[in-house]
């Protein structure tokens, strides 16, 4: 894959998740909490709205 010259966004490639973690976890649950978890949540519902708000197929 070429990117062009200063291309600053970044890139996104599907790993198999098996080449990740040979046990099928990843991360520590023990830190983990209800408030992290709406947090997240919250993000990943903030990022696509703000994908479609900016409408960048509109130009």
């Amino acid at each position: 894959m070429l990117l062009p010259i200063g291309a600053t966004e970044p890139v996104y490639m599907a790993v198999p998740f098996g080449r990740i973690t040979e046990s099928g976890v990843a991360g520590d649950a023990r830190v983990a909490s209800p408030e992290k978890g709406e947090r997240m949540l919250s993000g990943c519902a903030a990022a696509p709205a703000d994908i479609i708000v900016r409408d960048p197929w509109a130009k």
